[in-house]
């Protein structure tokens, strides 16, 4: 037996096709065409259904929000903002429940100075995405980037706090409390970060040459 996605199959003689979740199953004539739903076959991007009509499958969605976002992206970066944009926000649009789509997509607008759209993002993500420590990793970014480095330190610390072995927040926190004029608190984060991964060589150099210089 075999599995067709997306793609269509020419059967064999005596051989069909059974709806089997999103794919359909080859199953010889005669064969039991009871079949139960798959358990390992994309299981996390079901929906509530696997009998749920094709359009509605969230792998599917998944899919399409991904390539727009991929597109938009593209289209940006090679001198077409208007284009892009309305590509982002399909991606938006059709992946709503995604779970990384949005917060990734935030990091896209902030990088690229469209801080409205990134606060947009930013504000979905925190209702969907299982890693909330990211999303406010990210709003310190979006932060960061405004100039606004109390409120960018404020999500740094939420971040760690979240997820305490994740050195690379620590490093941002560091660098938001060195924009505040705080070296102490902005050394105290690097060396949490280090102390979690040693091997920084450019986090030291950081430290010596603007924060331990003429100690």
């Amino acid at each position: 037996m075999g599995f067709s996605v997306l793609t269509p199959l020419r059967c064999r003689k005596r051989t069909f096709l059974i709806p089997y979740g999103i794919l359909h199953r080859v199953t010889k004539e005669g064969a039991q065409s009871e079949l139960s739903p798959p358990e390992k076959v994309w299981k996390y991007y079901s929906t509530e259904s696997f009998l749920e009509s094709f359009q509605k499958d969230f792998m599917n969605r998944e899919m399409f929000a991904f390539y727009h976002f991929s597109h938009g992206m593209y289209l940006v970066l090679s001198g077409h903002p208007e284009t892009g944009l309305r590509s982002l926000r399909l991606a938006a649009e059709i992946g709503y429940n995604d779970t990384l789509i949005h917060s990734e997509m935030a990091v896209f607008f902030t990088d690229q100075g469209f801080l409205e759209e990134a606060r947009q993002a930013l504000e979905k993500a925190m209702v969907h995405n299982e890693d909330l420590s990211g999303v406010y990793n990210n709003w310190g970014y979006y932060y960061h980037k405004k100039g606004d480095y109390q409120q960018a330190a404020a999500s740094f610390e939420t971040a760690a706090e979240l997820k305490p072995d994740r050195f690379a927040y620590y490093n941002n926190l560091g660098y938001a409390f060195y924009e505040l004029g705080d070296r102490k608190a902005s050394e105290q984060a690097f060396r949490k970060s280090l102390a979690i991964h040693g091997n920084q060589p450019d986090v030291e150099k950081f430290m010596k040459e603007n924060i331990l210089q003429g100690e």
